[in-house]
């Protein structure tokens, strides 16, 4: 557990996936409520999810990237009380050490998943993580994964119920009411037989 999750807390098991999801998207609660038949969608997305990323939680890398956290914050508390930036980068250079294991595991997961924005991100938060005063940066896998879980399930839902939207058609909605002539992705690419229309 990090130190992000004593804020917000992030589901690590199937019933703690429904219920985050029941309590974060109030569109998907109003329609388990009024359609019981949509509690079962929600079972089946969330299910189909836990099964694919719950291998990925936890385990050693986990443990010792929370060790190494610990050690992190230790030394940014150091760095922020005294200044020595000597001394911080120490212990920085343990958390740095702990923290390699999950990054390389980062990749095996991205590998097997597909998902190699998550690894990415899951490297670039550890690098920047090892500046002093920036521990809070690397949220860790497993908070990364729990997130991906939660997308998916959500995703999986919505498709299966036929609400499902695409994010740039999302944004084009809510943009609507903002700006005048927004377009969405597939309406604003310039192709070679483009004609400008006149305004």
């Amino acid at each position: 557990m990090g130190i992000r999750d004593l804020i917000h807390k992030m589901p690590g098991k199937r019933k703690e996936l429904s219920d985050y999801i029941l309590e974060n998207y109030s569109h998907i609660k109003e329609m388990v409520e009024k359609n019981p038949r949509y509690k079962d969608a929600l079972v089946e997305a969330v299910d189909a999810s836990f099964d694919k990323y719950s291998e990925h939680l936890g385990g050693l890398s986990s443990k010792l990237s929370g060790a190494g956290h610990l050690i992190g914050y230790s030394a940014d508390a150091w760095f922020l009380a005294t200044g020595d930036i000597v001394g911080a980068l120490g212990g920085k250079f343990w958390n740095l050490i702990a923290q390699v294991p999950e990054k390389a595991y980062s990749l095996i997961y991205a590998v097997r998943t597909g998902n190699y924005l998550d690894s990415v991100q899951n490297i670039l938060e550890g690098a920047i993580s090892y500046l002093p005063g920036l521990t809070f940066v690397d949220q860790g896998l497993e908070r990364i994964i729990q997130k991906r879980m939660v997308k998916e399930s959500v995703k999986d839902f919505e498709k299966k119920v036929g609400i499902y939207k695409p994010w740039h058609v999302k944004l084009k909605e809510k943009l609507s009411g903002v700006y005048k002539g927004v377009m969405d992705r597939t309406e604003n690419i310039f192709r070679p037989d483009y004609v400008p229309q006149p305004v």
